[in-house]
């Protein structure tokens, strides 16, 4: 069977544990433009507080300054139905705006138009706030109605108390604080599709259209841990394999179900595989670990290099491939370890494999079956 390259950057963070740390954004002259380069504009809007099959409402009228970021525009078809009107997905939905003396947090809005394929319902517009990882931008009671299309846009809107931002001489910062990456799905007997992913800090400047055809076939990737993971159970396992995380890998929706694709993988970490104890105290505050790989077990392992590029192979629509990632510690006196919550952070790049590249047999750890 020939094997396709799957046309797509994609990568993930793993963190083996983690801490949440509050950053105050300030404003960044190196990033700051013109004012009018940010098209702030005014609108109005009531937000859709109560959404569900049965239930919608709308909540108090509120006047906003805001930002257009990204206009997406899709027909539906017949075969999706009023399926094809998303559900959505963002990361780091929050973003700071900023001047040399003032700043403002911003939040994101998504004001969504719907034509219906129906007598009894033409059209509606509706607006969400976007407080939540996944949301629903459409109004549910309205599910027996066939959709035709819809477009959405989407704001980031705050209250300022001043002029700031209206003087065209003024320079402002907007600080996401990392990548607002995008991602547009529907259900499908409670499975989610993705058909759209995009990043809005590439669109905040000049809004743009979204190109949904370039995203036909894509990789969709999920993480999950198994049921007896904990917090400690790595410092439980000392000197064996423990199961961090199972990663299930499929193609969809647009390639054939016999058609296999392939991508590469690294794997890196921010302290070179090392768990580090950051508060004070007069233990051992450094343990290092190792990854390993398996397609199957604990049993059947490979130990990753931060220098290695694993090859995935046999990627297909119709099943999904599964990998599980283990970490593993020779280090035994936890006696004499510091006190507090190690941590480190472990990326898992997800890379294309250009056309005409080979990853020769001295560069590859051949985990995965073909």
């Amino acid at each position: 069977m020939r094997t396709r390259k799957l046309n797509k950057y994609i990568a993930f963070l793993i963190l083996i544990s983690t801490i949440c740390i509050n950053t105050a954004f300030a404003y960044d002259e190196s990033t700051a433009v013109p004012a009018s380069f940010y098209n702030i504009e005014t609108i109005t809007y009531s937000p859709v507080t109560t959404n569900t099959d049965y239930s919608f409402s709308e909540g108090t009228s509120r006047t906003k300054y805001a930002i257009k970021l990204v206009e997406y525009s899709n027909d539906t078809t017949s075969t999706e139905s009023y399926k094809a009107i998303p559900h959505i997905n963002i990361e780091n939905r929050t973003a700071t705006l900023s001047s040399s003396t003032l700043s403002e947090v911003c939040t994101l809005v998504a004001k969504v138009e719907i034509d219906y394929d129906s007598n009894s319902i033409d059209h509606s517009t509706t607006y969400y706030e976007l407080t939540e990882t996944q949301t629903y931008i459409y109004p549910r009671v309205n599910l027996n109605y066939t959709a035709d299309d819809f477009t959405i846009t989407l704001y980031y809107v705050f209250d300022y108390p001043s002029t700031l931002g209206t003087n065209d001489s003024e320079y402002l910062s907007l600080d996401t604080g990392g990548a607002t990456n995008l991602y547009l799905f529907y259900l499908t007997n409670n499975v989610e599709t993705v058909f759209y992913y995009g990043n809005l800090t590439d669109s905040i400047i000049t809004p743009a259209i979204a190109d949904f055809s370039a995203y036909d076939t894509y990789l969709n990737i999920n993480f999950s841990r198994p049921n007896t993971w904990t917090e400690t159970g790595f410092f439980e396992n000392l000197g064996s394999n423990y199961h961090e995380w199972t990663v299930s890998m499929q193609v969809g929706p647009s390639t054939a179900t016999n058609t296999n694709y392939q991508v590469g993988l690294d794997i890196t970490s921010d302290n070179n595989f090392t768990l580090i104890s950051t508060d004070p105290g007069s233990g051992i505050k450094e343990v290092p670990y190792s990854i390993k790989l398996s397609e199957t077990s604990s049993s059947n392992t490979v130990e990753i290099d931060s220098t290695d590029k694993i090859l995935i192979q046999r990627i297909r629509r119709n099943r999904e491939k599964v990998f599980y990632i283990y970490t593993y510690s020779s280090y035994s006196d936890t006696s004499a370890l510091n006190s507090g919550r190690f941590t480190d952070n472990i990326y898992l790049n997800f890379t294309t494999i250009e056309t005409g590249e080979t990853y020769n047999a001295d560069e590859t750890i051949r985990v995965f079956s073909e």
